[in-house]
């Protein structure tokens, strides 16, 4: 028999086997959730939860079925996950024209930062900033600075502009619009290998004052 027919006719025949043994495995799950009155499908999708989201960009409450429940995790991972995205790109834009600056101050920060945080497994420092946040204090016991601003273990909390509607939409444009003029400043063809660091501190601090602006606008 030809060596490559022969090779066909195995690998064929070993995944039919896998095949085989998995719909085993299915039917006889099927069979076991039936004898127990314990329906599969996809029918709970339209049940309600029974429990709330802690943190959603949409209105959701225990009443709402798992679907929803679960385009709303769906949309939370897709939101933070861009906004860690933006957040990283200037940081590392930051520290890229801090690294090439002639100031030894902004250089040595820069490499301490790229020797030594950069070098530790993402996994470990999402541990570590976990065991700090969680020692925190409780909500009652919270740290505060001031009458508005309060630090516990739920997080930071920090006063918000109360507006609405078009002034809330004009607010949210202009800090857009400060952010993309400080960037166009601090990074047009005409700056200076000496100076990059500190204009794109400035241009990085920007950002995030507006970002944190329009967040406690929508929020």
């Amino acid at each position: 028999m030809n060596r490559k027919l022969r090779n066909a006719i195995l690998q064929a025949g070993f995944v039919t086997l896998l095949v085989l043994i998995l719909g085993g495995f299915v039917v006889t799950a099927r069979h076991n959730l039936e004898a127990q009155g314990i329906t599969s499908g996809f029918g709970f999708l339209e049940r309600s939860t029974g429990w709330d989201m802690g943190f959603s960009f949409m209105p959701i409450s225990i009443s709402d079925p798992y679907w929803w429940a679960l385009l709303q995790g769906l949309t939370n991972t897709f939101v933070v996950g861009y906004a860690a995205m933006a957040f990283a790109t200037f940081i590392g834009v930051g520290l890229a024209a801090m690294r090439i600056s002639q100031n030894v101050v902004l250089y040595r920060v820069s490499g301490v930062y790229i020797d030594l945080i950069r070098n530790i497994p993402p996994i470990l420092q999402v541990l570590a900033w976990y065991a700090v946040f969680s020692s925190f204090p409780a909500p009652r016991q919270a740290l505060q600075l001031g009458d508005s601003v309060f630090l516990s273990a739920r997080g930071l909390y920090l006063p918000t502009l109360n507006v609405s509607g078009a002034a809330m939409t004009s607010v949210v444009l202009l800090a857009v619009m400060a952010a993309a003029v400080m960037i166009w400043i601090g990074f047009s063809s005409r700056f200076r290998f000496e100076t990059a660091g500190r204009k794109a501190l400035r241009s990085l601090v920007v950002v995030v004052v507006a970002v944190m602006v329009a967040t406690s606008i929508l929020s």
